[in-house]
């Protein structure tokens, strides 16, 4: 993987993921936070040490350095106190024998961190050895908008772009209730918003294209999502990227359709009742992660040593440490 690395190469792909969701933006709020805690417990497995390692997870007074001097960012954009989380997302035990062979504990993890200053928020996913490579995510949340006629109108700036970043942007709408993209071997019909309704809400099933006129005037809001790829290996960068890709979009609609039928289980719950329900989780998680012994420390430099680096350098090769499940990302 490294070993094709060249110095100064720069490449980027850029998506913007605009999903609609039937919600007001305070209920996706804090559905969100009930998703995200539910969908990484069921990752987590002791058994064979792979799962989600929660490392932080705290509120802060101000806007965070990490966001205040992103190039794109506005104050405007946040309208809460900010968020830090960090996680560890494990896979060493699913990788083939002779990757386990090569690789240390330490290069087979992911760091995931994240600034939530809802409705705004940004993650950085990276390797702990692999510093050329990254995936930055800036996430709004706004109220959809409609015309004349009831269609949605899509913003189409709504997080700017760098003038690089914009000739490079690809836009894509993700529509949950489309199962056409859903790998057959992850579908489930428990989590198909074409069969699964709200009763608490009231809400459901959907059609595709819900989101257009015969939606109505009931609730509907918009995360835009813009994803930022870039990794500097000469020779995989191109395939490495159109991977990630194909993977978010699969990560954001399987996270988003799970956030939709699982509404009757959040719908209701208060902000306290959902964060002692995270909290409780997060425990249970780290708990499950501390008894596999596939699992390296927690205070393990975040790029990695340089004599692990190297190492890598030197003999890395085989397939991309990249999970193959697109849940055991964040969403």
């Amino acid at each position: 993987f490294c070993r094709f690395a060249i110095r100064g190469v720069a490449i980027m792909k850029v998506i913007e993921f605009r999903i609609p969701f039937p919600s007001t933006v305070e209920e996706y709020r804090l559905g969100q936070i009930y998703m995200v805690a539910k969908v990484c417990s069921e990752l987590t497995d002791a058994k064979d040490g792979a799962g989600v390692e929660s490392i932080a997870n705290e509120n802060m007074a101000d806007i965070p350095e990490a966001i205040s001097k992103f190039p794109t960012f506005s104050s405007d954009m946040c309208t809460s106190s900010c968020i830090y989380t960090k996680k560890h997302y494990h896979f060493r035990s699913r990788l083939p024998s002779y990757v386990r062979v090569i690789c240390p504990k330490s290069a087979t993890f992911m760091i995931e961190q994240s600034w939530n200053c809802f409705p705004y928020g940004k993650t950085e996913i990276c390797h702990p050895s692999f510093s050329k490579f990254k995936i930055a995510i800036e996430t709004l949340n706004v109220p959809a908008q409609r015309d004349s006629e009831g269609n949605i109108v899509f913003d189409e700036n709504v997080l700017p772009y760098t003038p690089e970043e914009l000739k490079k942007r690809k836009v894509q709408v993700v529509d949950i209730a489309d199962s056409a993209d859903v790998d057959a071997g992850t579908y489930s019909a428990a989590t198909d918003p074409k069969l699964v309704a709200s009763l608490k809400a009231g809400r459901g099933p959907l059609s595709e294209n819900w989101f257009q006129q015969q939606w109505g005037d009931r609730p509907c809001m918009i995360a835009y999502k813009k994803v930022v790829i870039s990794c500097a290996y000469f020779g995989i960068a191109g395939t490495v990227e159109d991977y990630l890709e194909g993977y978010e979009r699969s990560l954001f609609k399987g996270t988003h359709r799970k956030l939709y039928s699982w509404m009757d289980e959040w719908f209701g719950m208060t902000e306290e009742q959902i964060r002692a329900w995270e909290q409780q989780m997060n425990a249970d998680m780290n708990s499950r992660m501390r008894l596999s012994a596939s699992v390296p420390s927690s205070d393990s430099s975040p790029m990695g040593s340089s004599d692990q680096l190297q190492a890598l350098d030197d003999s890395a090769h085989g397939e991309d440490p990249v999970p193959d499940d697109p849940s055991a990302a964040k969403p």
